[in-house]
């Protein structure tokens, strides 16, 4: 059972973040799913052990790489739905 909570709050962070991001940024409607997919990919503790526990990537280092993918996904995104 607490998995699950931890995943359905996991989604509902993502969702509320990409929702926030889309809107701010002149989106209509919903966001795609897969823009949301993109972002709790960037969110997700995995990316990070994967950037800085493998990678060595520093924790700015890791920040900075999630917030591109984020605005690149988010602008081809805002593209496609105009």
């Amino acid at each position: 059972m607490v998995a699950a909570e931890c995943r359905d709050s996991r989604n509902r962070f993502a969702a509320s973040v990409t929702e926030l991001m889309w809107r701010t940024r002149g989106g209509h409607g919903l966001p795609p799913r897969w823009l949301a997919d993109a972002v709790a990919v960037q969110l997700s503790g995995f990316t990070t052990q994967s950037l800085a526990g493998d990678l060595g990537r520093s924790p700015d280092q890791v920040a900075r790489v999630s917030a591109q993918v984020i605005e690149a996904a988010l602008a081809s995104a805002l593209v496609q739905s105009s």
